[in-house]
């Protein structure tokens, strides 16, 4: 790829508008890697759903990170404390989906440079980030994890909401808000399930107050009267 003035600018500017995505300012606060790389993430997946195969041209693209970085990924089990909680992971993804739709009319070249341009930046990040004692490897298989799951949730939704389309707005006319309201209730149940004890006892915590909020927030938002229930 050829690294033009424009390009570095462009580099420089998402790189500052991450930081400040995830409230940094003036070096008070250095940016967390896990969440910069999960933002960092969302763009990538972003570059890769402008092909009509966004799967492949995922694979393709770690293929060449791999060769540009001259490692693989780590096969090491990550520690749990690396692994972010899928809401925090999929909104900081869809920041970096937003920030890559905002950068796409700057760029000027086709998809195929925009999606290498960003991979350029990553493999930029995960060597520098070697100084903060994270092997290259370690970096790039946290890319990819961070990566997959965002486009697995981005094409869940799209299969999901399909699904709804064809079976109950097309043949049992329900509405948008009934279509959220059915598809929240589910989410909130099969949640529920995850966390019962033995299917019996249903464990409160704080990641239930926060798809509660959630769901409440889409069913207002689609016309849904809110309620205590």
């Amino acid at each position: 790829m050829h690294i033009t003035q424009a390009k570095n600018k462009l580099a420089t500017y998402i790189h500052d508008h991450v930081e400040k995505l995830l409230g940094v300012k003036d070096d008070i606060r250095t940016h967390d890697i896990i969440e910069f790389l999960e933002v960092i993430a969302g763009i990538y997946v972003e570059s890769c759903f402008l092909f009509e195969k966004p799967d492949i041209a995922m694979s393709e693209g770690f293929e060449k990170l791999s060769a540009s970085l001259g490692v693989a990924p780590t096969d090491a089990v990550i520690p749990y404390q690396s692994i972010s909680h899928p809401q925090k992971l999929d909104a900081r993804t869809e920041q970096g989906r937003a920030l890559a739709r905002s950068v796409l009319e700057e760029f000027g070249e086709c998809e195929f440079s925009f999606c290498e341009f960003i991979l350029w930046m990553v493999s930029n990040y995960l060597v520098d980030w070697e100084g903060n004692n994270i092997p290259r490897s370690d970096g790039f298989r946290l890319f990819m994890d961070a990566a997959t799951r965002c486009m697995a949730f981005e094409i869940s939704a799209q299969e999901l909401c399909d699904i709804v389309i064809e079976k109950r707005i097309g043949t049992s006319d329900w509405s948008l808000a009934d279509a959220v309201c059915g598809l929240s209730a589910y989410a909130g149940y099969k949640y529920g399930m995850t966390q019962a004890n033995h299917g019996k006892e249903f464990y409160q915590d704080s990641h239930i107050d926060m798809i509660v909020y959630v769901m409440t927030q889409e069913a207002v938002r689609m016309g849904v009267p809110a309620g205590s229930n």
